[in-house]
């Protein structure tokens, strides 16, 4: 089994190599050919921001090989950034070693990093699928474009790699979230809760009334025109949207929400309801193999900038919210900003404060 692993040879990049941009420009140079790398003031433990080909990498080693790994791709077209992979490996999880997920050294940052005991656990099969992810993923950092068959392999291979880990996380994440609801909601609000559900029971019985067969991922996958028409719909079409393009931009999230908005007449205030966001965002899907959670790991925070162009307040109605043309959000929203008078020290505690809530997001909604 070893002498297998040894023939898989992984070519890592050292990122120092690249030129080096303050943050401050980062807004200014994402959409450009040159790549760049943020470095930290100090080697240790701080966020390093990588720009390579097509993705922008963020990551941020931490002790006994943690790390915390977010990658985007870049859309240079639209000037935006689509979510592609967002995962953290904690403490004491003995799993893949960073080099082997992505082609780039922990260690270009980071002289004082230990080397953590090997799992023999892991079986040769998951060495061979990281490769495979891991040649994709290099693909992209030297700007190349993924085939349709790329794109294929690359859903299997992170659902295949990274979904246990990551419904964990949501079980867990799933108990604290409803204590944490059910302890803040008030008398008032259980109320309206009971009033909304018989209103969406009534109006579902009437619109599937009109639609006897189920419209789940593969009915959207064939029929990707059709409106949702419940929360459930709205998951389907989403996660649709996620596997065709392994990611998942915030206006795609808005699109379909305004989708389900026309098609039942409510209002965007409907979708501020914490429990409306969780059953879209972790409801099973493709067989119950995968929840858009599961697969993007930020659709906590597309949905919000979604709803944010929506425009979701007592003085915007759902037919002005989604006609207007709302302006997508910047980097800015994804990343910190210094001002051009900040010095390198103030550059240097963002970059931290950003990489330590990072890692914390994962155990919030």
């Amino acid at each position: 089994m070893n002498h297998g692993r040894n023939k898989l040879k992984i070519k890592a990049y050292n990122v120092r190599e690249l030129q080096a941009i303050p943050l401050v420009a980062l807004e200014s140079k994402l959409y450009e050919e040159e790549d760049f790398v943020i470095r930290p003031i100090t080697n240790g433990r701080e966020t390093v921001l990588v720009k390579a080909g097509k993705l922008l990498i963020e990551y941020c080693p931490g002790g006994k090989e943690s790390f915390a790994l977010k990658i985007m791709l870049i859309d240079r077209k639209n000037r935006q950034l689509r979510y592609f992979l967002n995962i953290e490996r904690p403490r004491g999880f003995r799993g893949l070693p960073f080099e082997r997920i992505i082609p780039i050294h922990l260690s270009s940052f980071y002289s004082s990093r230990t080397v953590g005991v090997k799992n023999p656990l892991l079986i040769k099969e998951e060495f061979f699928l990281a490769y495979e992810l891991n040649l994709l993923l290099e693909k992209l950092m030297l700007g190349e474009d993924l085939s349709q068959q790329d794109k294929m392999e690359a859903r299997v291979l992170q659902r295949r790699l990274f979904s246990g880990l990551t419904q964990e996380q949501e079980n867990t994440d799933g108990v604290l979230r409803r204590a944490e609801e059910r302890e803040e909601r008030t008398e008032q609000e259980r109320y309206e809760q009971i009033i909304d559900n018989i209103e969406e029971q009534n109006r579902n019985q009437r619109i599937k009334a009109a639609v006897p067969d189920k419209r789940d991922f593969d009915y959207f996958h064939a029929h990707p025109e059709t409106k949702p028409i419940s929360l459930f719909e709205i998951s389907a079409k989403l996660l649709c949207i996620a596997y065709a393009e392994l990611s998942l931009s915030v206006k795609e999230v808005r699109d379909v929400l305004c989708e389900y908005l026309e098609a039942t007449g409510k209002k965007a205030t409907y979708f501020n309801q914490a429990s409306i966001k969780d059953t879209i965002l972790k409801t099973p899907m493709d067989q119950g193999r995968v929840t858009i959670f599961g697969f993007i790991g930020e659709a906590y925070t597309l949905f919000d900038e979604a709803i944010k162009m929506l425009g979701c307040s007592a003085d915007h109605s759902e037919t002005d919210s989604c006609s207007s043309q709302q302006k997508l959000p910047s980097t800015a929203s994804f990343f910190p900003q210094t001002s051009s008078s900040t010095d390198r020290t103030e550059a240097t505690m963002r970059q931290k404060d950003y990489c330590e809530n990072n890692m914390a997001s994962r155990n919030q909604p």
